[in-house]
């Protein structure tokens, strides 16, 4: 039988582990999980949760788990024109790159950044007033700010155009998700192109949405 020592004797840091009782089996951490304070427990402390506990970073958890980054990214909106704005009309939209609304569409260029996003979607609300046969919206980018439709890139992956057709009123246009051009995975300026108009016609346009995830 052992020697009893009152705690008020002992020095602080004296007492080694093999002097603390046994552990009742492997993968158990002391705790304690009952409501209240009291005496210590033994928590169970499975391979899993070692595995986590042992990552120190929470890109490492993610692996552990089996997520990618995108699977976790929360979807990114950026509103360019708000349905709740006055549409835009697309005066007599010519057929060479150009910003929805004329040369104030540069208000429409914006920064964001795409460094850990891999897909992006185009989303136009068309107003009452179609665009002629073949016209288009799409979204493009650059890496440095320009007040120039022209000087806009193809934003999809494999020089894929992310655009919508403005042939249809009244209508809501989804261009899909598609992949990210290597280059546009940055902090780069996005803006919305309109393409191929008839110098005539005027389409009217509610409401463009990028989407990123």
């Amino acid at each position: 039988m052992g020697r009893v020592v009152d705690s008020g004797s002992l020095s602080n840091g004296s007492v080694t582990y093999d002097k603390i009782q046994n552990i009742s089996a492997t993968d158990r951490i002391l705790g304690r999980v009952s409501s209240g304070a009291g005496v210590v427990e033994e928590i169970t402390f499975t391979d899993q949760a070692q595995q986590l506990a042992g990552d120190t970073s929470f890109g490492a958890m993610r692996t552990t788990l089996g997520f990618s980054a995108a699977a976790v990214q929360p979807i990114y909106e950026c509103n360019m024109h708000s349905a709740g704005n006055a549409s835009i009309t697309m005066a007599s939209m010519p057929a060479a790159a150009a910003f929805p609304s004329g040369t104030g569409g540069n208000r429409m260029v914006r920064k964001v950044d795409l460094t850990n996003y891999t897909q992006v979607r185009f989303l136009v609300t068309m107003n009452t007033t179609a665009g002629p046969t073949g016209s288009v919206m799409a979204l493009r980018y650059l890496t440095s700010y320009s007040i120039t439709p022209g000087n806009f890139l193809t934003i999809g992956a494999s020089s894929t155009e992310v655009q919508c057709i403005l042939t249809a009123a009244s209508t809501c246009q989804d261009s899909g998700w598609t992949n990210l051009d290597a280059a546009a995975k940055g902090d780069v300026w996005i803006a919305p192109i309109g393409l191929n108009g008839d110098a005539a016609t005027s389409p009217t346009v509610s409401s463009i949405i990028a989407q990123f995830r």
